[in-house]
Parts: C-alpha cells; structure tokens; sequence
C-alpha cells in the first residue's frame, strides 16, 4: 500500500510539473521573425547627351520623342527639346543619331568670338534702333488646315517701304496640346532680309527686351513714319500671300549724327485659340503694338 502511494504521489507531482513547463511557455514572448533580405536597388539607367545646334549640350534620360520633339528628364526637372534644334544624340551605349550634320561635324564648337562693335554708320546714313518689350506675339492653327504653313514675320518700314524682315519659320511643339503653334522667337533660327542699301545688326536677345538696330539712308534731321507689322502667311510655303495681322506706326527722326530709338511695348490683349468643335485663334486684334518714339536723337545705344 505504501509503495502504491508514492506512486501516485510521483504521478501527481508530474502532472504540476507539465502544468508549469506549459504555462511558462505561454507567458514566454514569441521569437522575432527573421527578415527576408531586402532587393538591392537597380541602378539608373545612363544618360544620353543632346548637343544643340547652338554648341550647348543637356544631359539627361529620354523618356518620350515623337517626329517634333523629345523629351528628356534632367536632374533640373523634364525639358522639351524640338528636334528642329537638336544637332545630334549620343546614346549611353556610345551610338549617335545625327539630326544635323552641319551642325554635329565636331565634338564641340569653339566659343562664340566676343562681337566686335559695329562702326558708326557712314555719312549720309542713320542708326535706327528699336526696342521691344512686352509679351510675345503668337499665332496657332489646327493641324487638321492641311497646307498651312506656320511662318511668321515682322516687317518694318520707312514711309511704307520695307527696310527688313525677320522671319521666324521654326514652330513650337507642345506650347498647346492638339495645336500647331508658333511664337515669335528672335533667340535663334530667325532669318532676317535687309532691303538693298540697309545695314542690319544682330539682335540682342535679352531678358525682357529685344534691341534691333539697323542704318538707313537719311538726310539730316530727316524725319520719317516708322511702321512696323507682324504678318502671317494666308498662302502656302509654295505660294506665299504675307498679311499684317498687328500694325503701328510711329513718327520718328532719324539723323546721320546720333541714332533715333524707338520703343515698343506688346501686350496681348484677349488673344486666344479657342473654340468649339473647330479650335482657331480669335480676338487676334487685341494684341497691341505701341510705339513710342524718343523726342530727341538717342546717344548710341
């Protein structure tokens, strides 16, 4: 009876035993997971480098082209680049795409020679000066007017005789989703025809303002009308027909000793391209020109 017993003695004290070893394997805080290994990040593809035709170059990953265009995100945010002034493309993998081989004959241009300042003009000839000021003038066409040619030009005379002409035939892509757009730009790829006897200087582009000089033919104290128009071509490229779209006119006195200035403000007014179902520009007569012509011969400007 004794040895029976402790027996069950021994089997009760086993059960507490288990009881316990259970209990604290419950209060026991569970074992942290072991962390898969995390994806190495993939490297950034290359850059391509863009050479302008101006000599410039932009480094930066194309994410989007078309037959106007590319585009390209740099580390300053995504550019447009128009192809239109795209010497050429070299890939990351050292291939290139040449859009220009005029302009992409060599790595890289010599720097642009310091411009020598222009004689004063000759006798019997005067410095006109113009200054612009002011918004762009802009013009835009659905790209459904097949034939439509997006050239624009602005024209200055002297008493209703052409002096020169600039023409800016390059478009610009993307400025309106759906539309065939061209702002006047005189930064680059302007053409400029000076009448026969009219010296005409390069523009300076600056910010805010645009400085065309050019020397005429005059007399002393010879006073004239100054005009000046932005045209557009109601024809085709084949068969031009130039129409003024925005004029003024200025009395202004140019004399062979010092130049004449005149300025001139833009402002756009209500010019829009809007519409519905057919998109065209509309309040294009609200775009003003004013000149304003300087009282008394400017110093050289």
């Amino acid at each position: 009876m004794p040895n029976q017993r402790a027996r069950h003695v021994a089997a009760f004290l086993a059960t507490l035993g288990l009881f316990a070893a259970l209990a604290r394997a419950q209060d026991a805080p569970p074992a942290a997971p072991t962390p898969s290994p995390r994806p190495s990040a993939r490297p950034a593809p290359p850059p391509d480098v863009y050479h302008l035709r101006n000599g410039d170059r932009i480094t930066g990953r194309t994410i989007a082209r078309n037959k106007r265009s590319f585009a390209v995100q740099t580390p300053f945010g995504r550019l447009t680049l128009p192809r239109a002034r795209v010497a050429k493309v070299v890939r990351a993998d050292g291939s290139e795409e040449v859009l220009h081989p005029a302009d992409a004959a060599g790595e890289a241009r010599p720097a642009a020679a310091m411009p020598v300042p222009a004689p004063r003009p000759t006798a019997g000839t005067g410095r006109l000066a113009v200054a612009i000021t002011g918004k762009t003038f802009w013009q835009a066409w659905d790209p459904r007017e097949s034939g439509r040619d997006p050239t624009l030009r602005l024209e200055l005379r002297l008493d209703e005789d052409a002096v020169v002409v600039y023409v800016d035939a390059l478009p610009d892509p993307d400025q309106i989703p759906g539309a065939l757009v061209n702002a006047f730009s005189f930064a680059e790829g302007l053409a400029v025809s000076p009448a026969p006897g009219v010296r005409v200087h390069p523009a300076e582009v600056r910010p805010g303002r645009i400085l065309l000089k050019l020397d005429v033919r005059a007399r002393a104290r010879d006073a004239r009308r100054l005009r000046i128009a932005y045209q557009l071509n109601a024809g085709t490229a084949g068969e031009p027909a130039w129409k003024d779209v925005v004029s003024s006119a200025t009395e202004v006195t140019i004399d062979p000793d010092r130049p004449a200035l005149v300025e001139v403000r833009q402002e756009r007014g209500r010019m829009e391209f809007a519409g519905f179902p057919r998109r065209r520009m509309r309040h294009v007569e609200t775009f003003l020109l004013s000149l304003t012509a300087a009282s008394e011969p400017a110093a050289a400007p």
